[in-house]
């Protein structure tokens, strides 16, 4: 019996404010590359800050939102496949860091090569929203 393990890779991708007509008042922080075998756990550490005029209110409810293939999330609802709040967990993940503290740690539970596609991570606390692009391939 052969058993081959597909090697999967994450990027965060820079420039990730491009698409915003905004500037933005969040800034997410996580490593630029990290690589999985298929069938793995993949952890993604993550943490958020604000503009330091701008106030994070930790108070107010706040969700982590992962969309696949468009950043632009009201134009792509059916593209969301994980959303903290509990109304979507179409992949096996979930955010282990405490948003209301700012970490957005995600943990990607078994990888698979179907999951080939670019990702975006959304933080949702009104009236912040900021996105973070991340490509996973073969």
């Amino acid at each position: 019996m052969v058993t081959a393990n597909m090697l999967l890779s994450v990027f965060f991708v820079s420039g990730a404010l491009d698409a915003c007509p905004k500037t933005p008042a969040l800034f997410i922080t996580a490593p630029k590359n990290m690589e999985a075998l298929s069938g793995s756990c993949l952890l993604i550490p993550c943490n958020f800050s604000s503009k330091p005029d701008q106030d994070f209110n930790s108070t107010r409810t706040t969700f982590g939102v992962w969309i696949k293939q468009d950043s632009r999330f009201n134009n792509s609802i059916n593209n969301v496949i994980f959303n903290s709040s509990g109304t979507v967990t179409t992949y096996p993940m979930s955010i282990t860091g405490d948003l209301s503290q700012k970490q957005c740690t995600t943990l990607f539970s078994s990888l698979i090569t179907n999951y080939t596609d670019t990702y975006y991570f959304r933080i949702e606390n009104r009236p912040f929203w900021q996105q973070l692009p991340v490509i996973l391939f073969k």
